[in-house]
């Protein structure tokens, strides 16, 4: 070997610090870009740590070539130094995607307010073994007709007062942990755990109708879980529950049309053919049955949805769409025809494959009657796109589909009156929906108040009809404190998730946020 090659080598060898450092630098930032949202910045981060690591290995092979044992130690020392935090992120960041469920303190105090809707739940979990319920208390006219569907779902054993939910599910709670005990005891494997969750969810709500959600997990140690997904409207005249009898006797035929189209679209199946290839279970494509579950109601219309081994195999999922009520009408009943909600969508118009934050705001802010707010907002914006002058100021983050305007200051006697609107839009995770936010905070001498323009709205665009509609804060887990409070919030400007501060005159101020979850918000105190 020459000399000026192996002094090369004998450098390059002793500067093995120099990528460990930036290894583990570049590894802490992946997981920092990660838990932030920035996947642009946590890809580069990760090809720099892959790199830094080539060159240790690369230290290690020349220091064992040149038979310099120092530098081999202090590259091996690099390498595994590298590769521990490596692995100690990779670990940090399966953990950070586990969210528990809210459960309520049943020990808290009077003095304790909660941010949270009246639940009921159960818990319980050790090595092997656990069970959490958790279900919300509707209204007293409700609580029947909403605790024996609960009842129904659970196993149909619960022969106490229907209208105590806790009660309810402290026993269903205990029937399925003593199930499980009994199981465990017959024998299971050494790895497996088994366990048993129940989470109920409001996912619309009108002044005629109301309904839940209810998500049904049973892991026995087998090869994978078994899941339901089950849905229920409740009349709030008298409670009623709906059933497929919402539909007209001698429409049953062409609403399963409706449901063959429904799953030729699920598995992207073009002739009844190419369906029948997925099916499993089903004798002749032209017979298929309605689902076992009744239709339930949400903003859009009805969710058809087929539990999972119904039709298809376990690895096919749950078939399901959402039948819009036009669809629909002409096939129902007339008292479930006049349960349909008015429709209140509103197009979007938008020129790439979807829409961005600054196409939603134009929507919102051009809908019928959008409001003095909006309808101002819309002046500024178009005074903003053309370059003209224009009262306050816009922040546009197409990337992160964010939009501020800082409203004009204003003197007044009460004092200095600032404020600003938030536009923010979330992708769901079925692929189909955005959310889309609207948020408006007033202030007068920097302190947060109340007016008719504060507060914030939601409403939930389709990119198969191109239309969004407004739909309840309640429905995508923003729920309201029941206290006292003026509430302001804050739409994320990076991340996905909503903060908001509650201002309580008797009790103080209290932080909490709404984490985003793919398809609404889950409601987080801090």
């Amino acid at each position: 070997m020459q000399e000026s090659t192996k002094s090369r080598l004998i450098v390059f060898s002793r500067l093995w610090a120099i990528p460990t450092v930036l290894c583990v630098l570049l590894s802490i930032a992946a997981v920092i870009a990660c838990m932030n949202e920035h996947k642009g910045w946590m890809g580069l981060a990760v090809l720099g740590t892959l790199l830094m690591l080539a060159i240790l290995v690369c230290q290690l092979i020349a220091a064992i070539i040149l038979r310099r044992w120092w530098h081999v130690a202090g590259s091996a020392f690099g390498i595994l130094a590298s590769v521990f935090v490596i692995a100690s992120s990779i670990v940090a960041l399966a953990a950070g995607q586990y969210r528990p469920p809210v459960m309520n303190n049943t020990d808290d105090d009077d003095s304790s307010w909660s941010l949270f809707e009246d639940t009921a739940s159960f818990s319980h979990s050790d090595d092997q073994l656990s069970c959490h319920i958790v279900a919300l208390v509707p209204d007293a006219g409700l609580r029947q007709a909403v605790g024996e569907w609960l009842s129904a779902q659970m196993g149909d054993r619960y022969s106490g007062d229907m209208t105590d939910i806790q009660a309810l599910v402290d026993f269903y709670g205990k029937d399925h942990l003593d199930s499980l005990r009994h199981i465990y005891a017959d024998g299971v494997p050494e790895w497996a755990e088994l366990s048993y969750d129940v989470e109920m969810d409001r996912v619309f709500e009108t002044d005629k109708v109301i309904t839940y959600s209810l998500t049904i997990t049973l892991d026995l140690g087998g090869v994978h879980p078994t899941t339901q997904k089950i849905g229920a409207t409740f009349s709030k005249e008298d409670g009623s529950r709906q059933t497929w009898d919402i539909v007209r006797n001698d429409c049953k035929p062409q609403v399963c049309d409706i449901a063959r189209e429904m799953l030729k679209d699920y598995f992207n199946a073009e002739t009844d053919l190419d369906l029948m290839k997925n099916l499993q279970g089903v004798e002749d494509v032209a017979q298929i049955p309605l689902p076992v579950t009744p239709p339930y109601m949400t903003v859009e219309g009805f969710v058809f949805i087929y539990q999972q081994y119904e039709v298809a195999a376990y690895a096919m999922g749950m078939p399901s769409d959402v039948i819009p009520y036009e669809t629909l009408r002409p096939y129902l009943t007339e008292h479930a025809q006049e349960l349909i909600p008015e429709d209140y969508s509103f197009p979007v118009a938008f020129m790439g494959k979807s829409p961005t934050i600054s196409e939603f705001l134009v929507a919102i802010c051009s809908q019928e009657d959008p409001g003095e707010l909006l309808s101002y907002i819309k002046s500024q914006w178009k005074g903003y796109r053309q370059g003209h002058q224009y009262a306050g100021h816009f922040t546009v983050d197409e990337s992160h589909g964010y939009i501020s305007y800082d409203h004009e200051k204003e003197h007044v006697a009460s004092g200095a009156h600032t404020g600003f609107t938030e536009f923010c839009c979330w992708r769901c995770d079925d692929g189909r929906h955005f959310v889309v936010a609207t948020n408006t905070s007033t202030f007068v001498d920097g302190v947060v108040v109340d007016n008719q323009f504060t507060g914030i709205t939601f409403y939930l665009y389709d990119t198969k009809t191109s239309h969004m509609v407004i739909v309840s804060a309640e429905s995508l887990g923003v729920g309201w404190p029941d206290v006292n409070a003026i509430i302001s919030y804050s739409l994320p400007v990076e991340g996905k998730d909503i903060k908001a501060v509650a201002n309580d005159p008797e009790k103080g101020e209290c932080h909490f946020m709404y984490e985003w979850n793919g398809e609404g918000f889950e409601e987080v105190k801090e």
